[in-house]
């Protein structure tokens, strides 16, 4: 077997066609969550060596039971019903293995996604957080410039008011002076 638990070429190929398709679709994820998590694909690679070494245990087994089956043509029906009895029973172990490993590596890359979008999530907020405080400060601004403008046409025009009455005062004082003389 290869790395990921594919076989060599050359090397025989004994496994069921529901097999191969459960040890396509486990592969399949298996690269696919090292690919998005490379920090974890230590535990991912024992997973897969502990599949391996199950599924090297029913290769064994067959090509025992191969072996067997043509020295011993004599006691074939025995030897087969015990063989095959096992053989099945360890082939459903790795089936069931399989599929547990293939729903593990389903889980994880949900998980991955999860995070992922959770990080996306927190992005975007930070990124809204800023725009928003970002608008916030523009309009405070705005409003403490028209605040300070109004406030000095309010002081301008007090002003001129008040120069306008002291001077009608002025004048009204100077004409009350002329008038008594």
């Amino acid at each position: 077997m290869n790395a990921v638990g594919g076989f060599r070429e050359g090397e025989e190929q004994s496994l069921t066609g529901e097999e191969e398709e459960l040890y396509d679709q486990y592969v399949e994820e298996y690269l696919k969550l090292v690919r998005l998590e490379p920090e974890r694909s230590e535990e991912i690679n024992e997973e897969l060596e502990v599949n391996q070494e199950a599924r090297h245990e029913i290769l064994r087994s067959i090509e025992c039971r191969k072996r067997e089956l043509k020295s011993n043509r004599g006691s074939v029906c025995s030897t087969m019903q015990t063989k095959t009895s096992r053989t099945s029973s360890t082939r459903s172990s790795e089936q069931r293995r399989i599929k547990e490993a293939v729903a593990k590596l389903a889980r994880l890359k949900k998980e991955m996604e999860y995070h992922d979008t959770l990080v996306e999530a927190e992005a975007a907020l930070a990124k809204d957080k800023a725009e928003a405080e970002a608008a916030l400060a523009k309009d405070k601004a705005e409003a403490e410039a028209a605040l300070a403008k109004d406030k000095a046409e309010a002081e301008a025009a007090l002003a001129r008011d008040k120069a306008e009455a002291e001077a009608a005062l002025a004048r009204d004082k100077a004409e009350a002076v002329m008038q008594r003389q």
